[in-house]
């Protein structure tokens, strides 16, 4: 057998069957990539190993804070300063 029947013969299987071997290889990357994905979105799900603490705590300066607002049910109207450009991101 010559080597340049292998080759010819090599080319013309790829002449007849490239877009079925593109298509195989389409498929093949894209179920990994697929496999991939929800590998890790399973793995960034487990909680089993999370060891959750059971008791909180706030300190007495954040728990006066909470104390001293004021309630819901008081119906002052907001008043905003006018003639000025107020931010509503800040704080």
């Amino acid at each position: 057998m010559k080597p340049t029947s292998l080759s010819g013969q090599f080319s013309t299987f790829m002449y007849k069957h490239h877009f079925v071997l593109f298509v195989i290889v389409v498929i093949g990357s894209m179920s990994v990539v697929v496999y991939l994905i929800n590998q890790s979105l399973t793995a960034s799900t487990d909680t089993s190993d999370i060891v959750q603490s059971s008791t909180l705590r706030f300190d007495q300066n954040t728990i006066d804070q909470v104390n001293n607002l004021q309630p819901t049910s008081n119906q002052e109207p907001l008043s905003l300063p006018t003639g000025t450009r107020t931010n509503p991101f800040v704080e």
